[in-house]
């Protein structure tokens, strides 16, 4: 289920379309971990605006150097996934030493092989996340790794790739599901007591088209409000 914070409490960084993200308006992170970069560093250059003095790590092993930007990201040419090669890394050596990270992930998928590989440690290390899942119906895993996350975090944002068509789950009481989408989350020990579940459906004021010349998916009813 998806967890209520005032819309006022939330705003939209990176770009219009694809790349941007809704994010709880909270500060005082000590480390941007962005994985997944491709041409596009909107993202990092409105989160530098907010967190000017927050160090921003970005990794992407498809691209050999960053696009032009004054932001200072430290590029590592590696994707994300659940070993250290030559060509990966779980960013464990960097989750070690900091405690209120904000992890921003769109890996094409190598994001469940991730966060597989993390204990609850080093999930607790992050204050907020925003990630792209990439269909997650496929197996039963994938869901798996959706509940490990509700356990440290809450889920207080969704939006519907509009790239990808959506699915009917009807094991699932019919859910509707995109195949692909956006998640919002905080952690838990920022809200002392429970959060409400949400009300209001998805999409909202804030959420944007991926493909502008498609309409947003809507997300009606449960899971995604009372």
């Amino acid at each position: 289920m998806v967890y209520n914070i005032n819309i006022s409490n939330k705003i939209r960084i990176g770009s219009k379309n694809d790349g941007g993200y809704v994010v709880v308006k909270v500060c005082d992170y000590d480390l941007l971990l962005s994985g997944g970069i491709s041409n596009n560093v909107e993202f990092e250059k409105d989160f530098y605006k907010l967190n000017k003095t927050t160090p921003i790590i970005g990794f992407d092993g498809t691209i050999e150097k960053l696009p032009k930007t004054r932001v200072p990201i430290k590029f590592i040419k590696k994707n994300i996934g659940p070993d250290v090669t030559p060509t990966t890394t779980n960013m464990k050596n960097y989750i070690a030493n900091y405690q209120n990270i904000f992890l921003k992930l769109d890996i094409e998928g190598s994001e469940f092989d991730f966060l597989r590989c993390l204990g609850t440690k080093e999930m607790n290390k992050f204050k907020q996340i925003v990630i792209e899942f990439h269909h997650a119906h496929c197996s039963k895993e994938c869901w798996d790794i959706l509940k490990k996350i509700n356990q440290t975090h809450y889920l207080v944002h969704i939006n519907g790739n509009n790239n990808e068509s959506i699915l009917i789950l009807k094991n699932h009481n019919n859910i509707h599901l995109p195949k692909v989408f956006e998640c919002t989350y905080i952690r838990k020990d920022l809200y002392l007591g429970d959060l409400k579940l949400n009300t209001y459906n998805f999409p909202t004021v804030l959420d944007s088209p991926c493909r502008p010349s498609r309409p947003l998916i809507k997300l009606l009813s449960y899971p995604y409000s009372l």
